[in-house]
């Protein structure tokens, strides 16, 4: 997904709740249209307590359980 012209991409590392932070409602927008890290549309992403949003943020999903857990992205890219 982009945020502010970053790209950042998806990764399985489960961020524990209580490391969750603020959610990020509106950057210059979020899109997550991009064939490097696709994503619903409705996801939600929030900051990472104790790091930069300039490197790491998490998304918000559901298992098949349906209980919310977070899974870290990485910024790997400006969009050019």
């Amino acid at each position: 997904m982009k945020i502010n012209h970053y790209i950042y991409g998806f990764y399985d590392e489960e961020i524990p709740a209580e490391n969750i932070g603020k959610a990020i409602e509106e950057y210059g927008g979020i899109l997550c249209k991009y064939s490097e890290c696709p994503a619903p549309d409705g996801t939600e992403f929030y900051e990472i307590k104790g790091t930069s949003m300039n490197k790491t943020i998490a998304r918000k999903v559901y298992t098949s359980e349906q209980t919310v857990i977070y899974r870290k992205c990485v910024k790997i890219k400006k969009d050019e």
